[in-house]
C-alpha cells in the first residue's frame, strides 16, 4: 500500500532540495570571489614598491581572512545579535533602524521586511533583485550603499548595511528648498556617475528619486533602494502606475495643463514623504515609456535624473499635481504639461540638458560621454570625483547621530514568532548573505609594516569614482 506524502512533508522536502542548491551555487560564488581576492592582492602587489617582506606579509594576512571568513561564513545571525538604537525610515513593504551589533562599536542601518507581506503584494521577485544587487555591488562599487549582511527568521527578512548620517536627498531638497546650480551640478553629475555603474552591470534602477540617494559622512552621494532593479530591456511595467492611467482613461479625467501654484509646491513638501511610506509610492520621477506595454531601457532613469535636477533648482517636480492621477497624465502628456516657472532665472545650460533628458526616448541623452560633455557640468572633474568639494557636509556630534533622519515610532516588535514550516520560507531560499568586507571591518584592521591595509588595497581597487 503506496502512502501519500502529507503537504508539510512534500515542503519540507523541497525546501532541503532548494537550500542544497543554493549552497552549491554559494560555494561555486565564495570560490570565484575567493579567486579575484588574490588576484586583485597580486596586481596591486606588483604595481607597489613594497619590499618582499611586506608583500609577504599582506599575502599572509589575506589567508587567515579568508579562513576567519569562512568561520564567519558558518555562523548563524540573528535579530537578537543587533541592538536597535532607533527607527530611521519607514517605507510600504518595511522600516529601517538604527543598530548596532551587540559585543561590538559596529553601527548599521537594517532594514526588515515581513515575508508574508511581501508575499502577498508580490514583491518576492524585487526584494531577491535588491539582495542580489547589493552582494554583487558589495566589493566592486563605491557608488551603492554597503550591504554587510543578509538574512531571515521565519517571519523577516533582514538587510544589514551601512549607516550614512547624511540623511537622504529629499530631506536636503526640503530643507534648502531650491538648489544652487553650482550645488545641483556637484549631485547631479555624482548621480549620472553612480547610475551609469549600474548600467554598466546591466541593470536598469526604474526607481531613481531623491528618498533612494543618500549623503555620506564625506558629502558624496550613495544609491540605495534596489527593489525595483531589472535587467535591461525586460517588459516588467508597473501594474500600479498603468492602473491609474488605465483609470484617468475609463472616467475621461483630463490632464491639468495649468501652472503650478504656490499652494501645491508648499503643499508638496509636506505630503512627499507620506508618499514615500505608502505602498503606491510616488510616480513623479517615472518616465512615460515605464507607463507603456513594451520594453524599455536604461534610458528611463535619465529621465528621472532629469526630474531630480528639476526639482532641485526649481524647488518642486516638474509634473507636480495634487494627485498620482493627474501627475501620471502630465507624464504621459509632457509636450505640454512641462513646463520652467517664469519666475526663476535658470542658465541656458540648465535648461538645455534637462530639455536632453526629460523628452522622446529617441532624442534623450543615454551615455555618461554626452553627459561629461555637457556645457552645465563645464569645472567638475569626472576624471576624479573626490577632487570636487562637496556643497554640503553633514555635522554630526557622533556615530549614533540620526539628526537628518526624521523621527518615527517604532510600530511593533520584529522579534521572530516561531511558526509551523510554511511555503513561505521557500521562497527565499538562499537569501542569507555576508560580505567579505566584514572581516576587513575598520575596526579590526591589521596594519602592515609599510601601513597598507587590506581594506585600503580592496576599496581602492573597487573606487569607481575615479573614472
Amino acid at each position: 500500500m503506496s502512502i501519500t506524502p502529507s503537504q508539510h512533508t512534500l515542503d519540507a522536502s523541497l525546501e532541503a532540495k532548494m537550500k542544497i542548491v543554493a549552497q552549491r551555487e554559494q560555494q561555486t560564488q565564495y570560490l570565484e570571489e575567493r579567486k579575484n581576492r588574490k588576484e586583485i592582492l597580486e596586481n596591486y602587489l606588483k604595481n607597489s614598491n613594497l619590499s618582499e617582506k611586506d608583500k609577504n606579509e599582506l599575502r599572509e594576512e589575506l589567508n587567515e581572512k579568508e579562513s576567519e571568513y569562512m568561520r564567519f561564513m558558518r555562523a548563524k545571525l540573528s535579530p537578537k545579535d543587533f541592538e536597535t538604537i532607533k527607527v530611521i525610515g519607514r517605507g510600504g513593504f518595511g522600516e529601517v533602524k538604527l543598530v548596532v551589533r551587540k559585543g561590538s562599536n559596529e553601527v548599521y542601518a537594517m532594514k526588515l521586511m515581513k515575508k508574508k507581506d511581501m508575499i502577498e503584494r508580490k514583491q518576492i521577485e524585487h526584494v531577491r533583485a535588491e539582495r542580489d544587487i547589493l552582494a554583487q555591488t558589495h566589493f566592486t562599487n563605491d557608488w551603492v550603499v554597503k550591504m554587510y549582511y543578509s538574512f531571515q527568521d521565519e517571519e523577516y527578512l533582514y538587510i544589514v548595511m551601512e549607516y550614512l548620517g547624511g540623511g537622504d536627498m529629499m530631506s536636503l531638497l526640503i530643507k534648502e528648498d531650491i538648489f544652487t546650480e553650482e550645488m545641483a551640478r556637484f549631485y547631479i553629475a555624482e548621480l549620472f556617475l553612480a547610475i551609469d555603474s549600474i548600467h554598466k552591470l546591466s541593470y536598469i534602477h526604474r526607481d531613481i528619486k531623491p528618498d533612494n540617494i543618500l549623503i555620506g559622512y564625506d558629502g558624496h552621494i550613495k544609491l540605495t533602494d534596489f527593489g525595483l532593479c531589472t535587467g535591461f530591456h525586460r517588459i516588467d511595467t508597473s501594474i500600479t502606475l498603468k492602473s491609474l492611467i488605465e483609470k484617468a482613461q475609463k472616467e475621461q479625467i483630463k490632464v491639468d495643463l495649468g501652472v503650478t501654484t504656490m499652494k501645491q509646491m508648499h503643499d508638496y513638501k509636506h505630503r512627499s514623504r507620506d508618499l514615500v511610506y505608502s505602498v503606491v509610492g510616488t510616480p513623479d520621477y517615472t518616465a512615460p515609456e515605464v507607463f507603456e506595454r513594451v520594453g524599455y531601457g536604461k534610458e528611463c532613469d535619465y529621465w528621472s535624473i532629469g526630474c531630480i535636477l528639476f526639482e532641485m533648482v526649481c524647488g518642486f517636480p516638474p509634473f507636480l499635481s495634487d494627485d498620482a492621477v493627474q501627475t501620471c497624465l502630465k507624464i504621459v502628456n509632457y509636450p505640454e504639461s512641462y513646463k520652467f516657472p517664469s519666475r526663476l532665472d535658470l542658465s541656458d545650460e540648465v535648461k538645455d540638458l534637462i530639455h536632453h533628458l526629460i523628452c522622446p526616448v529617441n532624442k534623450r541623452y543615454s551615455s555618461i560621454e554626452e553627459i561629461k560633455a555637457h556645457p552645465f557640468f563645464k569645472g567638475f572633474d569626472f576624471s576624479c570625483v573626490e577632487k570636487n568639494t562637496p556643497p554640503y557636509l553633514p555635522k554630526l556630534s557622533s556615530m549614533f547621530d540620526t539628526s537628518n533622519f526624521e523621527d518615527f515610532e517604532e510600530e511593533e516588535s520584529f522579534d521572530a514568532k516561531i511558526s509551523p514550516q510554511d511555503t513561505k520560507n521557500l521562497a527565499f531560499v538562499g537569501y542569507t548573505y555576508k560580505g567579505f568586507l566584514n572581516v576587513c571591518n575598520p575596526n579590526k584592521k591589521k596594519v602592515s609594516h609599510s601601513g597598507v591595509t587590506l581594506e585600503q588595497i580592496f576599496t581602492s581597487h573597487e573606487n569607481t569614482k575615479t573614472n
